[in-house]
């Protein structure tokens, strides 16, 4: 699903009015999770997962089609590590009754 069509569908869910109403609230969630992050380095939302900074050291790696050991730079990435009730939804699982999935 692109961005167009889960801005509709989320649209649709929530009632919006418009896809321009339904992008500020994604952008608006996105924008509040990064500042958070840049505060504190972690999101932990419970049940569904937690956001984190970690910082990468400097590597060297063999690029395979030239065989050349090449350095890969130091730097940021964000990891997300999903929590069970997502990892449930996901694998159709129910947990603890709270989440029912139709098949």
């Amino acid at each position: 699903m692109g961005e167009k069509e889960f801005l509709k569908y989320y649209m649709e869910k929530r009632g919006l009015n418009s896809v321009k109403e339904a992008k500020e609230k994604i952008d608006l969630f996105w924008e509040t999770m990064f500042a958070a992050l840049e505060e504190d380095q972690k999101v932990k939302i419970k049940g569904w997962g937690s956001f984190a900074i970690k910082e990468v050291r400097e590597r060297d790696i063999v690029e395979l089609r030239t065989k050349k050991l090449t350095k890969i730079p130091a730097g940021t990435k964000l990891k997300f590590k999903p929590g069970k009730e997502l990892l449930a939804i996901i694998n159709h699982e129910v947990v603890a009754n709270e989440i029912e999935v139709d098949e």
